[in-house]
């Protein structure tokens, strides 16, 4: 089985260059959000049993955040390895107003 910290880089690394992403944050459990923030290496959060995987973006209000929700999914399923296919994904979505 792939390990699950290189799983969750991949993920990071497919949401770099969707368009409409205009933030990546820290995605984890809202419990463990703060004190993980600043220890984790990589976004996502993976967990191996049962396979799960969860991303936070932000996207800007102006775009259509339906469309950017689901380019986002499509860039992580392809991301992921094969063992990791059937894994339960979990994209979290914030809007963020233009200043």
């Amino acid at each position: 089985m792939t390990d699950p910290t290189d799983v969750a880089r991949l993920v990071d690394a497919s949401l770099l260059h969707v368009r409409g992403v205009a933030h990546r944050y820290v995605a984890a459990p809202a419990v463990a959000q703060i004190a993980e923030a600043g220890r984790r290496q990589v976004l996502a959060h993976v967990t191996p049993m049962p396979k799960a995987v969860r991303v936070a973006i932000g996207v800007h209000q102006s775009e259509d955040v339906r469309a950017v929700t689901r380019a986002a999914a499509a860039a992580v399923r392809e991301a992921l390895p094969e063992d990791w296919a059937e894994a339960r994904l979990t994209v979290q979505v914030r809007r963020i107003e233009r200043d």
